[in-house]
């Protein structure tokens, strides 16, 4: 998250947009250091690596974090809306919600991952930018 920060510091991205990124390269990051080996083992074993890529693209003008690990890519799930009374009541589960706040953080999130590896990109548009999933 701090290394992220450190890279792309000289954008000038106005604070709360930056810490809104950090957040979610946090959560993404924690995501694959629990879950990323085949079958969700990882739990944060350190032989098991999580690659952070930093990628400026000029059009449209946007900085692309993209989080990997040896994960299998269908443990990768779709937002879970959270529903506060379901889950205290047991109806829903505790877990899932992260990717739900990854998604609500950035202005884009794509989940490109194939059979033998995760890989989330979180997109945040330098000018502005609209939350889209994909």
């Amino acid at each position: 998250m701090e290394w992220v920060a450190d890279v792309i510091s000289r954008l000038g991205l106005p604070s709360t947009r930056l810490e809104r990124l950090k957040t979610a390269v946090a959560e993404a990051a924690l995501n694959a250091m629990e879950h990323g080996l085949p079958g969700g083992g990882h739990h944060y074993q350190a032989e098991c690596p999580v690659c952070v890529r930093v990628i400026l693209s000029d059009a449209p003008r946007a900085v692309t974090v993209q989080v990997a690990d040896q994960g299998m890519d269908d443990l990768i799930m779709q937002p879970v809306l959270p529903d506060l009374a379901a889950n205290l009541a047991g109806a829903q589960a505790p877990r899932g919600w992260g990717f739900f706040l990854i998604e609500k953080l950035v202005d884009k999130v794509r989940v490109p991952g194939d059979a033998s590896h995760h890989l989330i990109e979180l997109v945040l548009y330098l000018e502005g930018g609209a939350h889209e999933y994909t």
